[in-house]
């Protein structure tokens, strides 16, 4: 079988808006699930996160909040 690889790249205007067309396709969803995944970190002042593949970034930053 080998070592296939798979590749998914957003460009364009799906990637300079990828987080707006989520909240729009899941109704607002998208932003709850993923602040209900970072209140489940239970994350303190001071801990580190390490975000491989962070996208646009959007996760790190309600993180810092």
């Amino acid at each position: 079988m080998g070592s296939e690889r798979s590749k998914v790249e957003l460009s364009g205007f799906v990637a300079r808006n990828y987080d707006v067309l989520m909240n729009l396709l899941t109704f607002g969803g998208y932003t709850r699930l993923i602040k209900g995944a970072i209140d489940k970190m239970d994350l303190k002042e001071g801990d580190r996160v390490i975000d491989f593949g962070c996208g646009s970034g959007k996760n790190d930053i309600l993180m810092l909040k």
